[in-house]
């Protein structure tokens, strides 16, 4: 019976190996600084990206470059002060933007992140948020005695105050006249179509604040806010902010920033070992992430993304099946998905996470290396969602184990996972 179990794993091994060992969802990726937070990061196309880690206080902030898609990261500038907010324009040009001793202090680099130096210091106190078009024209947000809207046309070397909007956060520009900002502490959207020389206040709230905002055209945007009418935190305007609509969606976490492929796919960071997703900007689900909290994302394309705040996760299919707000189980390819273990190698314990989309009897078994039957840690009736286990081999000894997910007796995949102590 030990062979049969034996070969019948390596049959299925062997069977799924290509689907198995490609990336699918999301996956962990290693960061430099596991003790600071991922405050921001960016990527200009599939393999070259920005990230910045800096703690909540002037300390040592740093900027990390990858050219190989976050599988390695080298560190273009460290300092102590505190970093908040980045935009990289292209492959040379790229701007930072934070504190340091009380001083908003903006930094930039024209030679792909080699060298950083300062463009701005002066007393806004605290530079929020970053947006720039081209090299040249860009705006900051900043908090100081006066808050405002600041523009640059020339690299940052001159900035001109364009309103003195209180507390202002996320700026968005669609395009060179179209833009908008979150301000008077996240009650009020404004609005330009003059490049901002003039803004409008276009949606305020007084029982609820806006957190960012994204427009993947003049006309589709979507703002996260906090939970209000009809428990909604997700909203979406197709008149180019006029009119706001609730959107079919989980509740997103207002620490959550967006990103959008076009006006469809979009996507929004979170906590929870969620990444919530969408496919046609409207109905929205979730997708597993193995890390706990990634409220920062970025994507370069439709399939390529990266997600972070205190790890970092990355995706080469779009995150993977979605998982619907109602839980009925859509987009999972043929039925289930078996994700990777995490961490893999392992000491001590690991986490197994899978999905399904079909309500049935679900078996999720663990086999050594000789076809053994180590444990069971799922034998139920399960409906459709995302569930997990975790794998304890404390009393086990170090080597090679198989776990394998079976739906209604019918045996789907295997996965390979190493235990080192």
């Amino acid at each position: 019976m030990k062979k049969i179990i034996l070969l019948e794993i390596c049959f299925l091994f062997l069977a799924t190996t290509f689907r198995s060992d490609r990336m699918t969802g999301w996956v962990q990726q290693n960061i430099p600084r596991q003790d600071l937070a991922v405050v921001d990061l960016k990527f200009i196309d599939s393999l070259t990206g920005y990230m910045v880690s800096s703690k909540p206080a002037l300390d040592t902030a740093f900027i990390f470059k990858t050219t190989d898609g976050g599988n390695n990261w080298n560190t273009t500038y460290f300092d102590s002060l505190f970093l908040d907010c980045m935009d990289i324009v292209d492959k040379n040009v790229g701007y930072c933007g934070g504190a340091n001793a009380g001083m908003g202090i903006l930094k930039k680099t024209t030679n792909g992140g080699s060298n950083w130096f300062t463009v701005t210091s002066s007393p806004y106190i605290l530079i929020k948020d970053i947006d720039f078009l081209n090299k040249d024209t860009g705006w900051i947000s900043y908090y100081s005695l006066t808050d405002g809207l600041l523009q640059t046309t020339n690299g940052g070397q001159s900035w001109q105050l364009q309103t003195d909007i209180s507390s202002p956060t996320k700026i968005f520009f669609v395009n060179s006249i179209t833009g908008w900002v979150i301000g008077n502490s996240g009650q009020n959207l404004y609005k330009t179509t003059n490049s901002g020389v003039n803004w409008f206040v276009q949606s305020h709230t007084s029982s609820e604040n806006y957190y960012d905002v994204y427009f993947a055209t003049q006309d589709t945007g979507w703002i996260i806010k906090n939970i209000g009418t009809g428990n909604k935190s997700l909203v979406r305007s197709t008149n180019g902010g006029n009119n706001w609509d609730s959107v079919n969606a989980p509740i997103i976490p207002t620490e959550s920033r967006l990103c959008f492929i076009g006006n469809k796919y979009g996507w929004a960071g979170s906590g929870l070992h969620k990444i919530f997703a969408s496919k046609d900007g409207y109905n929205w689900g979730t997708q597993y992430s193995p890390s706990n909290r990634s409220d920062n994302i970025s994507f370069a394309d439709t399939l390529h993304g990266w997600a972070a705040y205190t790890g970092l996760v990355h995706t080469t299919d779009g995150g993977g099946p979605i998982v619907s707000v109602n839980q009925t189980g859509t987009e999972v390819a043929d039925n289930y998905m078996l994700f990777p273990n995490y961490p893999n190698p392992f000491n001590q314990s690991t986490i197994i996470n899978l999905q399904t989309s079909i309500s049935g009897i679900v078996k999720l078994t663990v086999y050594d290396i000789s076809g053994k039957e180590i444990t069971t840690l799922i034998n139920e009736k399960l409906q459709p969602g995302t569930y997990q286990r975790r794998f304890d081999a404390g009393n086990l000894s170090s080597g090679i184990y198989f776990y394998r997910l079976s739906i209604n007796d019918k045996q789907l995949a295997v996965k390979k996972m190493m235990l080192i102590k």
